[in-house]
């Protein structure tokens, strides 16, 4: 009986040796194992230490990219002031002048008009100049061009055929564009586009504010000085804007089948006096496009109406252009199916649709604030 457990122990030491060694070599592999992942830990640990060092670097050359570019903004903002633009203005001006007809002027008009050093400041380029001063240099330039072209303040109407009348009223109907490389220029700033007319108004309003005592000198921006100083002309600018686009609107709308209108203001004046003593026009919608019914039409309609505001507001008399005005009531779209038109499959039809009644209500501004005599 000894013998047999003897045997049955050593059997027994002998299995437990065997397990023993086989925790042993699995204890071994792991310890492998783990060396392995600790090795591969590392080297990712590697990998992501020259990642972030790359993104480093990386960012440091967007910031080196992004200082270099707002410097060449700066460069170029400088060479405009320095006479860049002022050539292309003046070269704007001249070509405004030697244009045959209305639509070249406008074009030349408003690149002169885009062509501000103020349109394209950055608040990056702060160390060259501030914006109220650029401003400044803008309304200077502007109000002394107009009173070059200016023979009697008295005559605001939108009918004249002079070369000197022409020029005015290409420059006036232009007041509103903007360079769009202003909006870029200024998006996350603080600083607000401005328009020409936005600069003209702004400026009439903060020097009569500043005559009734509202308004320090510290808060008074140097722009607004000049337009004070040239108020008049400021006035003058801004009453044969708003006669002319109405006059305008009306040339378009009252264009032949094939949307000819008339192409020089003394046909514009044919036209206008060849309806003073009739009765009722009706506009012809069907050879404009939607786009151009609300982008040329109603769009200066629009335009005529905010300047006038504008003027009415700051307690200025628009001296409003009764024979447009008088045409404009004359209008008669009782013609257009606008029913039958806004019921038809076609999407084109029905966004033409809409756009006529656009310029309907527009027609209606116009004459509603005419009516209550505050034009």
């Amino acid at each position: 009986m000894l013998r047999s457990y003897a045997v049955y122990s050593a059997v027994l030491l002998a299995a437990s040796s065997c397990s023993m060694k086989k925790n042993m070599d699995e204890m071994h592999d792991d310890t492998h194992k783990m060396s392995g992942t600790t090795e591969g830990m590392a080297k990712t640990t590697e990998e992501l230490k020259k990642l972030t060092e790359d993104m480093a670097k990386t960012t440091e050359a967007l910031k080196k990219l992004t200082e270099s570019v707002s410097k060449t903004t700066c460069i170029m903002y400088r060479s405009l002031r320095q006479g860049n633009a002022k050539a292309s203005r003046d070269q704007d001006l001249q070509d405004i002048a030697n244009a045959k007809d209305v639509a070249a002027r406008l074009a030349d008009a408003a690149a002169y008009m885009q062509g501000y050093e103020y349109q394209v400041w950055s608040p990056t380029c702060i160390d060259e100049a501030s914006r109220d001063i650029a401003i400044e240099q803008s309304a200077r330039e502007m109000l002394a061009k107009i009173q070059g072209f200016i023979k009697d303040r008295s005559e605001v109407g939108a009918t004249k055929t002079s070369d000197n009348a022409e020029v005015l009223y290409a420059l006036a109907a232009t007041l509103h564009y903007v360079n769009p490389l202003q909006a870029q220029f200024l998006k996350g700033s603080t600083y607000e586009v401005m328009r020409p007319f936005d600069m003209l108004v702004k400026g009439i309003e903060l020097d009569q504010a500043r005559n009734r005592g509202e308004v320090t000198t510290t808060d008074f921006p140097p722009y607004a000085e000049i337009v004070g100083k040239y108020e008049k002309d400021a006035e003058f600018i801004l009453r044969v804007r708003a006669n002319f686009l109405m006059a305008y609107a009306f040339s378009i709308a009252d264009s032949d089948s094939f949307g000819n209108g008339p192409g020089k203001v003394e046909k514009i004046w044919r036209v206008v006096t060849s309806k003073i003593f009739g009765t009722k026009w009706s506009p012809n919608v069907d050879a404009r496009t939607e786009t151009e019914i609300r982008d040329r039409i109603t769009t200066s309609l629009n335009y005529a109406i905010e300047t006038k505001d504008a003027l009415v507001r700051l307690g200025i008399d628009p001296m409003t252009d009764k024979t447009i005005l008088k045409l404009w009531k004359d209008a008669d779209f009782s013609q257009v199916n606008l029913g039958e038109m806004e019921k038809s499959t076609d999407v084109k039809v029905r966004g033409k649709a809409k756009a006529i009644r656009e310029l309907i209500t527009a027609r209606d501004r116009l004459l509603a604030h005419g009516a209550s005599g505050s034009w």
